[in-house]
């Protein structure tokens, strides 16, 4: 599974990154090598990038884009965590 890097650290330490590269940060996450087992819909994705860019665009200090981005590293991990729940359990059964 993916795990958190070197580039997701630089982006949390930069909340000022442009729109595009937060969105490319964010398909990266669920997208990218190590993300096989996510099997996440095209419809659900478009939707949650949608909302991040409507946020992080609206967001009035560098202090709640970076609550953003947080937000979504903190998310991928979350399923990452659940995969490996499911992994135990079906060894487990």
């Amino acid at each position: 599974m993916k795990i958190r890097n070197n580039n997701d650290l630089e982006v949390l330490a930069n909340p000022d990154i442009e729109v595009d590269a937060m969105k490319r940060w964010t398909k990266e996450l669920f997208l990218g090598e190590g993300t096989e087992k996510f099997m996440i819909p095209d419809e659900l994705l478009e939707f949650g990038l949608n909302l991040m860019q409507e946020h992080f665009m609206a967001a009035q200090s560098r202090d709640v884009r970076h609550m953003i981005l947080r937000k979504v590293l903190h998310t991928r991990e979350v399923v990452v965590a659940g995969l490996e729940i499911m992994a135990q359990q079906t060894d487990v059964d």
